[in-house]
């Protein structure tokens, strides 16, 4: 069952309960595949850790979804504008959410000339296309970046799509009997004709032809690489992205576990759920992380940008977990697992999943790597630099915490800051490699023996298409 509105740009704002004005702002965008979610989806999200514990103004945003959020048919929009005609409505609106905070949130006591946009999963996604974008300059001054990923659509691919769900929708209205018969009367129909088409179909007859997987997400299209809203993420390669501004930027190390849990044609107990959750995590830190962090740091002109691996859950060398019971084995470190540590709430992923993984026994460490992560994400917005001190006294640490290196690109330097406890205490390391798909791979060949290699490649040659 589809629940939702398309009606649904609104945005949720907390602050502290002070007469302070000039405070730094924490835009939050949030995740689920740009198909599902919303600012108050659950607890996780809330901004109320934030504004009181780190004494800044939060800022949730809601954005539309699915294919009311990117959608590209040029018969749609003959005559609009560069941006409407992009496709990258739910792009637009994140914009449109920006300008209204830059515009309005000194009222609110928050400062207009320092924003900190952050975001989880496809937040993160749509934050990195933001830095291609120069509609986007200007609208914020730093970026924290969680689990994110550069994929995106070319316009060609996204009208392909636009195109296949014209030709159900054709289908299932009985102007046509199949797929092919249906592109073939699309192709010949004038514009006129077919944009009434179009525009005659109901918010539930586009969303009967959308396909669902078992997390909820649609196979909605991507963000739209189209030239103007989005030019694209070539332009990291050469410098010309037009948003250059400090970036915090991560991901967790068992990022895969949370979807491979869903897939009943995998038991979590066997070897080969281990090492495809090892190897599928180590490609998403090396696309999402380290591809991304090199390419940014690369140019001259770029501002800092500091890289993290969030462990807390997983099992380490030793075979214990934070989490509780099996949990560590089925989801360690999991996708989303840090939201909570960043933004100082309590919950994970709803009632039943929080009560499982967030107890008594790891209430103290929890407490501890969350008051330290805060401090050096109220650090980074407030400076743009996560190590130089702002007022830490409400978060509830010292300034003792080690410093946070910079990107770095040169062998034997210091590169992914690594947070964990251990005994309950702070367990903070540095990674000094940079992942790459190719390095993965030759890793995987030596460690993985046959059978379960062949497996394991199977399963990854699988995710890739």
């Amino acid at each position: 069952m589809v629940v939702g509105d398309e009606d649904c740009l609104f945005l949720n704002i907390w602050r502290p309960r002070t007469k302070e004005s000039g405070l730094p702002v924490y835009v939050w965008i949030h995740g689920g595949g740009n198909s599902i979610g919303s600012a108050n989806m659950v607890p996780d999200y809330y901004g109320d850790a934030v504004a009181g514990k780190s004494n800044m103004v939060f800022v949730s945003i809601n954005y539309r979804l699915g294919i009311f959020g990117w959608f590209y048919y040029p018969v749609l929009h003959a005559d609009a504008s560069r941006e409407d005609s992009s496709g990258n409505y739910g792009t637009l609106d994140i914009l449109f959410a920006l300008r209204w905070v830059k515009e309005n949130i000194r009222s609110f006591g928050g400062d207009p000339n320092n924003i900190t946009i952050a975001g989880e999963s496809a937040g993160a996604m749509d934050i990195l296309s933001l830095l291609t974008s120069p509609l986007a300059v200007g609208l914020f001054q730093k970026a924290v970046i969680e689990s994110g990923t550069t994929s995106s659509s070319t316009r060609d691919k996204a009208l392909a799509y636009s195109r296949n769900l014209a030709a159900k929708l054709s289908v299932s209205a009985g102007s046509a009997k199949t797929i092919d018969s249906a592109l073939t009367m699309l192709d010949s129909m004038d514009s006129d004709r077919l944009r009434a088409f179009l525009y005659s179909r109901t918010k539930d007859q586009l969303l009967h032809e959308i396909s669902g997987s078992v997390t909820g997400m649609t196979d909605s299209p991507e963000i739209i690489t189209d030239g103007y809203v989005l030019p694209g993420y070539k332009t990291f390669a050469d410098g010309t992205y037009p948003v250059k501004v400090p970036v915090i930027i991560g991901t967790n190390k068992e990022e895969m576990k949370l979807f491979l849990s869903f897939d009943r044609s995998l038991d979590w107990k066997s070897d080969l759920y281990s090492v495809l959750a090892k190897y599928s995590s180590l490609r998403w830190k090396a696309d999402g992380a380290d591809a991304i962090a090199h390419a940014l740091s690369s140019n001259k002109n770029q501002p800092p940008v500091f890289v993290y691996r969030f462990d807390w859950g997983a099992i380490d060398k030793n075979g214990v977990s934070s989490l509780p019971g099996d949990w560590g084995k089925k989801l360690g470190a999991f996708h989303s697992l840090e939201i909570p540590f960043f933004l100082g709430t309590k919950t994970i992923l709803g009632v039943y999943m929080t009560g499982n993984l967030f107890v008594k026994k790891n209430e103290a460490s929890r407490k501890i790597l969350t008051s330290a992560v805060m401090r050096y994400l109220k650090s980074f917005a407030y400076t743009g630099n996560p190590n130089k001190p702002a007022d830490t006294q409400s978060i509830g640490v010292s300034d003792s915490l080690p410093k946070w290196e910079k990107w770095n690109a040169r062998a034997g330097i210091e590169k992914t800051f690594i947070f964990d406890t251990k005994d309950d205490q702070l367990s903070f390391s540095y990674n000094e490699s940079i992942l790459t798909r190719e390095s993965i791979d030759r890793d995987m060949h030596k460690e993985i023996k046959e059978p379960l290699l062949s497996d394991l490649i199977e399963r990854l040659d699988k995710k890739k298409k």
